[in-house]
């Protein structure tokens, strides 16, 4: 074919082959541009592929959008049909995969756009069935295109469960069973199945594990055995195999990777979603890492400012059961360095308070006096984190989690000293402060196993253990853990992650791990804190708007009882707790901010900041 000229286009060069036919460099002779043309061999065509051939040119020149090659034409000549596209510059992700996986912030670059562009492609009903790092190009300039829609096919949404395949098998280049490349189908298309868009998210998981770890989570020394291993086996979480990756961007790769595609992420709308949120987390340094074996994580906190405040609620305590709606009085600001100060928590006395903040620079544990003076940092021998502090009812010491001596919960003396570990963690822990038992004998914390949450129980004396099943939504982190005075009941945050907007906050009981929903899973809750007689669940949400504290009549059982009544308005509450009398409330509140920088483009040289 080179040197040849079909129609108005010259024939320069080979490019390569796709999906239904060889790719070519031309020269459009009319417009004096180069192009790319898709030419379906002659000695190949049949009706049934001249046919998959043009629904390929439908498929893709309904498609407008910056991620997708471009079509312009489609054409024939001299018996010859072929397809006129964008000609693109750059290198396929084949051959730019590093051997160790890309950087995260690449990896963003390059997966975000790609699964925009596929799913553009699922919103018009097409599916690609071919998804794979030799159809993923990246520019010159940067930009990622999808190349290759061969084997596309518009399903008019999900294919029905009878339709027949018609497409090529593993050892054949004809017509047959199987459909795409053996090393990035789905199980459904190594099984000959119809596939549909979620048989791309399963090939966009495909990808998105070699992008981060280098290597394909289905291997065989066959395509028989490639094959079966997309059926059968499961792969190491890319956590296990890559440090520093973040729980839901590890979570959001498995669940593209489901065998079952009621079980996968349904579109690639829903990944480019899940994708831009994990992002996000990364790029405001809110990064919960999954659990390893390399020794305790914790990424760090939101950037924001806030401040802990006191409010006395007037002539009232909120300890009794027949809650009402107060009014706060003398508000009261205590601390006001820049940085995030939040999860305090009373001395038993009600005279002091200790709280997190990372006003020197990293997280610490902080203690100041109600009745005014400069707050003491308690954790000035450890350059890393510490935080989210308990206060022991006897009040002679404090807990804490650290990543000190490779992780774990801490207790230092409430005057100051060198802290002892209580219990060591391996893996990282997520927003919720160790819970003392009322004779400070024990203490229970939020534990991850397996990708399950648990509140383990732990002895101080003997370290003797047991374990409470904290139940929730699958892979979501589980915050703020209250215990009850009885000890009969755990309240927790079922949450996303520790920035989300939409949490819920659940009870279980301890006696049969019988568990109830308190929220409705529909706004943001925090925070939970009990009633001394149990009948009460204090909590933070944005019901109305602002984040305000609110209470939830409670049964015997630890079932809700009614409705949710607030007690304040408009304070923007971050984290509250109740003082041991009931009277008072301390809270931290703030938002979270963002700065613009403006920064000079040299002409002489380059920039050193």
């Amino acid at each position: 074919m080179i040197g040849r000229t079909l129609s108005h286009y010259r024939i320069l060069d080979k490019l390569g082959s796709g999906g239904m036919g060889d790719v070519y460099l031309a020269e459009d002779t009319k417009l004096d541009r180069k192009v790319a043309l898709k030419v379906l061999p002659p000695e190949t065509v049949s009706e049934k592929r001249r046919e998959r051939f043009k629904r390929e040119a439908k498929a893709i020149a309904a498609l407008d959008h910056p991620n997708i090659v471009q079509v312009f034409s489609v054409e024939e000549a001299e018996g010859i049909h072929f397809i006129t596209m964008q000609l693109v510059q750059g290198k396929t992700l084949t051959h730019l995969i590093p051997k160790n996986g890309f950087p995260l912030s690449q990896f963003f670059d390059i997966a975000i756009p790609l699964a925009d562009a596929v799913a553009a492609a699922h919103q018009e009903g097409i599916t690609h069935r071919d998804l794979k790092p030799d159809n993923v190009m990246v520019t010159d300039d940067g930009r990622v295109k999808v190349l290759d829609f061969g084997l596309a096919k518009p399903t008019g949404g999900f294919a029905r469960t009878d339709e027949a395949s018609d497409v090529p098998t593993v050892a054949k280049t004809d017509e047959g069973v199987i459909v795409g490349t053996v090393s990035y189908m789905s199980p459904e298309q190594a099984e000959g199945k119809p596939a549909d868009a979620r048989s791309d998210v399963f090939s966009l998981g495909i990808v998105f594990y070699e992008m981060m770890t280098g290597r394909r989570p289905f291997e065989g020394d066959t395509p028989t055995a490639v094959l079966s291993s997309i059926i059968k086996d499961v792969p190491p979480a890319v956590s296990e195999i890559r440090s520093g990756i973040s729980r839901e961007l590890s979570r959001m790769v498995r669940r593209c990777l489901a065998k079952d595609r009621s079980r996968r992420l349904q579109n690639a709308l829903d990944v480019r979603n899940e994708l831009e949120e994990c992002k996000s987390e990364m790029d405001s340094g809110v990064n919960i890492a999954a659990p390893t074996r390399q020794g305790f994580r914790w990424l760090p906190m939101l950037g924001g400012v806030a401040l802990l405040v006191l409010v006395t609620l007037s002539g009232y305590s909120l300890l009794r059961p027949n809650d009402v709606r107060k009014r706060l009085v003398r508000p009261r600001q205590l601390t006001s360095a820049i940085g995030v100060e939040q999860y305090a928590t009373w001395s038993p006395d009600g005279g002091r308070l200790a709280y997190m903040s990372d006003q020197s620079g990293n997280s610490d544990v902080w203690v100041i006096q109600v009745g005014g003076g400069p707050p003491v940092n308690l954790t000035t021998n450890h350059p890393g984190f510490d935080g989210l502090p308990s206060w022991s009812p006897k009040g002679d010491q404090i807990a804490f989690l650290s990543d000190r001596e490779d992780g774990g919960y801490f207790v230092v003396s409430a005057l100051g000293g060198t802290p002892r570990r209580l219990l060591e963690i391996l893996g990282p822990q997520t927003g919720s402060p160790p819970q003392w038992s009322p004779d400070a004998a024990r203490l229970a914390c939020v534990l991850y196993e397996d990708g399950a949450a648990v509140a383990e129980i732990v002895s101080l004396d003997s370290g003797a253990a047991t374990r409470v099943p904290l139940p929730g939504r699958e892979g979501y982190s589980r915050l703020d853990l209250a215990w009850s005075t009885d000890e009969r009941f755990f309240a927790y945050v079922d949450a996303r992650n520790y920035t989300a907007q939409v949490t819920q906050i659940r009870v279980v009981r301890l006696e049969d791990g019988e568990s109830y929903a308190v929220t409705d899973g529909m706004t943001n809750a925090l925070s939970p804190r009990w009633s001394l007689d149990g009948r009460t669940l204090y909590f933070v949400s944005n019901r109305d708007g602002s984040m305000d504290l609110w209470a939830q009549p409670m049964s015997g059982d630890g079932a809700p009882r009614g409705d949710p009544r607030p007690l304040t308005t408009g304070l923007a509450i971050r984290s509250a707790t109740l003082s041991p009398d009931g009277t008072t409330l301390a809270y931290s509140r703030g938002r979270e901010i963002r700065n613009i920088f403006r920064v000079p483009i040299l002409s002489d040289r380059l920039a050193t900041w």
